[in-house]
């Protein structure tokens, strides 16, 4: 039976928390996630893919922002959430993404299956969801990154602590793109469950505070038969325009992924949502500027830095 997609994304709004979105500087908080959404939405929708569903507190403020984006339809849809999210964290609000798991596990009948999305993320190319064959469900190993980044100690602690186990082969899992049928979304909750008082207990000892933090620890708790790894396939690849930690896999692999997720690039995919036709025609030429005048930039301020700190001091006698 072919499954029918849903494809989701959370868009939560609480401007008394803007401390907690460190990867977003945009000067308008309000609409700047809702316009992020538009752009995924077209980018989906010109590549023959259902519209976006948009779980939000505030469908008021994306209605009204719609308009901007009106020749590209899109469901707004209630969220119901929970005052669980303890205070002071990093990415306060995509916390708020195991409400919307909870919610469309409920909503979900036998022949859907989720596909979750962060809003920066952009679809380049239709995407069939038999790719990932029978099972339940599919995520994105970004370990590889991470460890790079932080340190394999670093991150193994983070998830030891979180699942209450001594992990002998621990993954860590991108936060922005994540498919389930139900059956699967009921299995994840069941670890969510487990492992979230331990994350609110434990969250100022922790290296990365975040919905990724509890998610994949939930995974790394799963069976690993019950879901497959999307890394290999490049069906998703988190591409950063500026200097990272890790060695990325390069500008052209990221281009050719199906879903494309640009952390750094909120406020480019906030202009996108005012535009016709597909994303990619416009997006590669500004991503390829971009990625190469950032890491200039990037490697100079790193390289002067550099230089200040191992500057051997200089006598004045």
């Amino acid at each position: 039976m072919t499954k029918k997609i849903r494809i989701c994304a959370l868009v939560y709004v609480d401007e008394s928390k803007s401390g907690g979105l460190p990867n977003n500087k945009s000067t308008n908080l309000r609409a700047s996630y809702f316009l992020q959404a538009f752009t995924l939405n077209r980018s989906l929708l010109t590549n023959g893919l259902p519209q976006l569903n948009v779980y939000t507190n505030r469908t008021d403020i994306g209605k009204d922002l719609h308009r901007l984006s009106a020749q590209f339809p899109i469901n707004f849809c209630d969220l119901n959430s929970s005052d669980w999210v303890p205070g002071n964290v990093a990415f306060s609000q995509a916390h708020h993404k195991i409400d919307l798991l909870r919610q469309v596990a409920e909503e979900l009948s036998n022949e859907e299956i989720l596909l979750l999305l962060d809003t920066d993320v952009i679809c380049l190319k239709h995407f069939d969801i038999e790719t990932i064959g029978n099972v339940g469900g599919a995520a994105y190993n970004i370990s590889d990154q991470c460890f790079q980044a932080y340190g394999h100690n670093t991150v193994c602690s983070d998830l030891n602590l979180l699942t209450g186990l001594t992990l002998t082969n621990p993954s860590w899992y991108g936060g922005e793109f994540l498919i389930g049928n139900r059956s699967f979304l009921k299995k994840l909750l069941q670890e969510i469950d487990i492992v979230t008082p331990r994350y609110i207990s434990t969250c100022s000892r922790l290296h990365h505070q975040g919905d990724e933090a509890i998610i994949s620890a939930a995974l790394n708790r799963l069976n690993p038969q019950s879901f497959i790894d999307v890394m290999p396939l490049n069906i998703v690849y988190r591409f950063w325009t500026g200097r990272t930690e890790h060695i990325q896999r390069g500008f052209w692999y990221a281009l050719n992924s199906t879903f494309l997720h640009l952390p750094s690039e909120k406020k480019l995919l906030e202009r996108l949502a005012k535009g016709h036709g597909r994303i990619r025609n416009t997006i590669f030429p500004a991503l390829y500027i971009r990625s190469i005048l950032r890491k200039a930039l990037s490697e100079s301020k790193h390289y002067i830095k550099q230089k200040l700190f191992f500057r051997r001091p200089v006598s004045i006698r």
